[in-house]
């Protein structure tokens, strides 16, 4: 039985190893991060059960040594106090749940995978999935599933040979792959010393498969490619040391809170760091620091970072005191994990990295093992007895899962919602967009992420009725309008007040507002004031001072709104719309030489050839010919008739 138990384990740790990273792989949609933190969240609860049920079948408990259970523990509550006064809760709390999760993973794994044997056959098959993971690019674009798995799969897969994903999977993928290198080595090694066929076989095909992935994600990662999508903006570590060193100044003990690094960045990134895109001209703020020791600086403080190279250090030490007694496995495991060091000082390290380096530690531990530390035999019971106390862990253990996954199941069954409400709003279905977006909603209202999508999937189902309506909208249809446009405020005001600090959906309000200034009382100055918001969390982003300015500009505050394109110009000097909306403002203020000037200076940042470029020339043209007219004429100068300032509307809907 305690074979079978094993064997089970061997089987889940396996299973759950292979979704974590698959699920993470180009070819799987959507890439939402949720899916892989609860596999995460539930591996170690599943474990438990299993430690529970080993208790109760062998009426004893064996524990087994795990010496690097306090530096992680520590880890863990250092995390804990930083969400707990983050502004961003939720993302901060569910990724503090999950370093808890490794933690009880590697507390768990030397508990019930007791054998050598065992735990060097699970670091086989978690090699060998990792590499079947890495092969994912080579997923065709089209795969005809047999009957009921059609529906169940056939949307998951949609890139043609060697697939190209945004979220830079393969790139995560690849920095797997080095970090099981020398793992993969020692089992080769171990393998190929025993001199059986039955050995020599698997290491082969171990070793063929593994390389094999290899090779495919660098064919996919093209690393001499530099505009390849599937390696992920990394900024440079000046950068990351000044918003490191800006946030310890202001939250020098815990930092700004796990998962709002984005926070973050806006608050304190200095405004010579270019951050716009083109050709969208649209200003993303970085989601990670230029390495992991800036990251967690920032989010968990220098009390957060001492612990984690505590852990570090204590990791070194137990592996390196291994060495030379535990052969090939010990010593491929420290090669790994000085990697693992190695890569946090060069790009920001994802949980899925940790979260193998967490099972690698665990399983080495069970290698390392001889026997368990404590044993307790439970005495015997009559059969009186109404519970038996043995019993008592695998009865909590079901508890406590039972209580894990019910909000898990909430979490998951709200993001396939809000995605599911996206595809619909693509489609311009706005009904089915609105329910589904309401039921993300309602499965996890402490989402700010669901919330602004909720709040710009109402806004354009609101203008999409007016729009096709026009003057035909009846009375009920002009209720239902309004209706819908208050849910989007409110949304959007809910989103804003769930993560103060998120730019972003400050913005997006913002833009709400905007939109219906000339349609609803006071929405100008609602915009002005949520703007001044987004501008103090996000005060290098020259869009929202053209955004500002634009809203000055419809009031015919031409000085104020001069002043502040001019502030967005400073902020980010080849920012082209920041140049034409000061020049049109200069126009109106009869600065026509000044205003020419600064509606070339965007052309000459616009680039060559664009359709804005080819219209921004008709459009100088006009305006020097009306100047030229105004000049000629014996009256009054009065200023060419520029178009106004577009005023920004909802962006589509998004997930962050």
């Amino acid at each position: 039985m305690r074979l079978s138990i094993q064997k089970l384990s061997v089987l889940i740790i396996s299973l759950f190893s292979f979704l974590v990273i698959f699920f993470y792989s180009p070819a799987f949609l959507p890439p939402s991060i949720l899916p892989r933190q609860i596999f995460i969240i539930l591996l170690p609860f599943l474990l438990l059960i299993l430690f529970s049920l080993k208790i109760a079948l062998f009426k004893k408990i064996e524990i087994f040594s795990v010496p690097l259970a306090f530096p992680l523990i520590v880890y863990s509550v250092a995390n804990l106090i930083s969400s707990l006064i983050s502004p961003g809760k939720l993302d901060s709390l569910l990724t503090t749940a999950t370093i808890f999760a490794f933690t009880l993973i590697y507390l768990l794994i030397p508990q019930i995978i007791t054998t050598a044997r065992t735990a060097k056959f699970t670091l086989f098959i978690i090699s060998f999935l990792i590499s079947i993971s890495a092969l994912a690019p080579l997923i065709p674009n089209k795969i005809n599933f047999p009957g009921p798995l059609k529906y169940a799969f056939q949307s998951l897969f949609q890139n043609s040979a060697i697939a190209v994903n945004t979220t830079g999977s393969t790139f995560i993928t690849s920095l797997v792959l080095l970090i099981m290198l020398p793992v993969v080595l020692g089992l080769l090694f171990s393998f190929f010393r025993k001199k059986s066929l039955l050995k020599i076989i698997p290491a082969v095909f171990l070793c063929v498969i593994f390389f094999g992935g290899a090779v495919v994600s660098l064919k996919t990662l093209n690393l001499k490619n530099l505009n390849n999508t599937e390696i992920p903006f990394i900024p440079n570590n000046q950068l990351g040391w000044v918003i490191a060193l800006e946030t310890i100044k202001n939250k020098p003990l815990f930092g700004i809170g796990q998962g709002n690094y984005t926070a973050a960045y806006t608050l304190y990134k200095p405004f010579v760091a270019q951050n716009v895109s083109y050709p969208t001209l649209s200003f993303t703020p970085n989601t990670t620091s230029s390495n992991e020791y800036f990251q967690l600086l920032t989010t968990i403080g220098v009390i957060g970072i001492l612990s984690y190279i505590f852990f570090i250090l204590s990791t070194l030490s137990a592996l390196l005191r291994k060495l030379k007694k535990n052969g090939p496995l010990a010593i491929a495991a420290t090669a790994s994990f000085i990697i693992f060091i190695i890569l946090q000082t060069l790009v920001p390290i994802h949980f899925i990295l940790f979260f193998f380096i967490i099972l690698l530690l665990g399983l080495l531990q069970s290698i390392i093992n001889t026997g368990p530390s404590v044993i307790y035999e439970f005495s015997q019971t009559t059969e009186e007895d109404v519970f038996e106390i043995k019993s008592l862990p695998l009865i909590l253990s079901l508890i406590l899962t039972l209580v894990i996954v019910y909000p898990s199941y909430r979490i998951l069954s709200a993001d396939y919602f809000e995605k599911t409400a996206i595809e619909y709003a693509i489609k311009n279905d706005a009904q089915k967009a609105l329910d589904f977006s309401q039921k993300a909603v309602n499965q996890n209202p402490y989402s700010d992420a669901y919330r602004i999508v909720s709040a710009q999937i109402n806004f354009s189902a609101a203008q999409n009725l007016i729009n096709t309506k026009g003057k035909d909208l009846s009375e009920a249809e002009k209720t239902q309008a309004l209706e819908i446009l208050k849910k989007s405020v409110d949304e959007g005001k809910m989103a804003v007040s769930l993560n103060p600090l998120k730019s972003k959906n400050i913005e997006i309000l913002a833009a709400i507002y905007q939109s219906l200034i000339n349609t609803a009382p006071n929405a100008d100055q609602f915009a002005l004031d949520s703007l001044n918001q987004a501008i103090n969390v996000d005060p290098t982003n020259p869009k929202l001072r053209v955004d500002l300015g634009g809203i000055y500009f419809g009031k015919n505050e031409y000085a104020t709104a001069s002043s502040i394109f001019q502030s967005a110009i400073y902020l980010q000097s080849n920012y082209p719309n920041a140049y034409y909306n000061l020049g049109y403002v200069l126009l109106r203020l009869n600065q026509f030489d000044d205003g020419i000037k600064s509606l070339e200076s965007a052309l000459s940042l616009l680039p060559n050839p664009s359709q804005n470029r080819d219209a921004l020339v008709t459009e100088i043209e006009s305006l020097k010919s009306q100047i030229a007219s105004l000049s000629a004429s014996p009256a009054i100068k009065a200023p060419p008739a520029p178009k106004p300032t577009p005023i920004a509307s909802p962006p589509s809907p998004t997930h962050e």
